[in-house]
């Protein structure tokens, strides 16, 4: 998705991104993490009812992070960071967008990695999306993805918007029933920045891309 990956690299500073980020609104915000974990992990059936179950679950939580913490950012990113660890599968979607680079390197780089990619994605709509304009979103039907996966359709609504999410669930057996993938009105989180961390990657390596990471952070720890 192009506003997403504008906000990684430097033109994504333009004010043109805010206000597309601004019109995707909660369904971004839902959607920022999620990436599609590799097809060849190990897995175990999903059932579509819990799957479906996940994802309500997930949607009360995040709604009510949005209605209750507008103004206290700390608060929000510790919740945020909640909904990450018990929802999504963090630890191999940061390994599918490091893509090929993953196994050139090194154990602290790939740990670092994960790390930083984890805490961008947090604090960027943490931050970004803390204005809540009384959007709602409605689970509907899941379908079978292969022999190990689930989509499960949603609609995320308001006054000024209106984005069809689906949500890839998978039973990685380690992990249980986790999000690994997302497509936002029909583009996949998984393309857009494991494409954009390859070509940051090839300019500056993966030390500069993990410098780059790491001053987003503290770029967002500093400006509270």
């Amino acid at each position: 998705m192009r506003p997403f990956r504008k906000i990684l690299v430097a033109r994504w500073r333009g004010a043109s991104n805010v206000n597309t980020l601004r019109r995707r609104g909660l369904g971004v915000l839902l959607a920022a993490v999620l990436i599609a974990a590799p097809g060849a992990m190990a897995a175990a059936n999903t059932d579509a009812a819990q799957a479906k179950k996940l994802i309500e679950d997930l949607s009360k939580q995040a709604l009510s992070i949005l209605k209750t913490e507008k103004g206290n950012l700390p608060q929000r990113e510790a919740k945020f960071r909640t909904i990450l660890s018990e929802y999504f599968a963090m630890s191999s979607i940061s390994r599918t967008v490091a893509g090929q680079h993953w196994q050139e390197m090194s154990p602290k780089q790939q740990s670092d990695f994960q790390k930083l990619f984890s805490e961008w994605v947090l604090k960027t709509y943490a931050r970004r999306f803390g204005g809540y304009k009384g959007e709602d979103i409605a689970v509907g039907d899941t379908s079978a993805v292969g022999r190990d996966s689930v989509l499960v359709q949603t609609t995320v609504s308001g006054a000024e918007r209106n984005n069809k999410v689906e949500w890839r669930v998978r039973n990685t057996g380690k992990e249980s029933n986790k999000i690994v993938d997302v497509s936002v009105d029909g583009v996949s989180m998984l393309v857009t920045q494991r494409s954009e961390i390859a070509s940051i990657v090839k300019n500056k390596g993966v030390d500069g891309m993990l410098d780059m990471l790491r001053a987003h952070v503290q770029k967002a720890d500093s400006s509270r």
